[in-house]
């Protein structure tokens, strides 16, 4: 019998605390990471007052008391997105309690073959996020995100970085 490789996971909403995210981006085989396309993982780290598996009593948000995603399950998101023959290309993290902090180490990390971002429902992101990422995305989503009004600067920028809104 043939096997195909992993193209696309989606785990939205299954509430796997910041343990069970991290051990599942350590175990995803290495030959998925070459054929992974598409990585949704929405709403999976529970609500911003601790969450499943999580005994350290930190917030639910990625990057725990300190907005910073190079901390804590953050590291691991970044460790994956970082190895060799990363070929994402669609991630989503909607709902995940992000912050603009979150996105300075998501942005560097980011691999050259992603073309959709979706980042929508975590308020704690602002205008900010757009001069963060990296050019090249054909789509980024942010419905219910702090944005509200891009001054002309980001406005400019965005439309460098961003190729298509929805």
């Amino acid at each position: 019998m043939e096997t195909t490789a992993l193209q696309s996971l989606a785990l939205s909403y299954n509430r796997l605390g910041r343990a069970g995210l991290r051990q599942l981006l350590r175990t995803i085989p290495a030959r998925s990471l070459r054929s992974l396309r598409s990585l949704e993982l929405d709403s999976v780290l529970g609500d911003t007052h601790g969450d499943i598996g999580d005994t350290h009593g930190d917030t639910g948000d990625i990057g725990g008391d300190i907005g910073d995603i190079g901390g804590d399950i953050g590291g691991e998101l970044a460790r994956y997105l970082q190895q060799a023959g990363c070929a994402l290309c669609h991630l989503s993290l909607a709902g995940n309690h992000l912050r603009d902090g979150d996105i300075d180490e998501l942005a560097r990390c980011l691999p050259g073959s992603l073309r959709s971002l979706e980042l929508s429902a975590n308020p704690g992101l602002g205008p900010g996020t757009f001069r963060k990422l990296r050019p090249g995305l054909g789509s980024l989503r942010m419905h219910g995100c702090g944005v509200g009004d891009l001054d002309g600067t980001t406005r400019s920028r965005s439309r460098e970085k961003i190729q298509e809104l929805p």
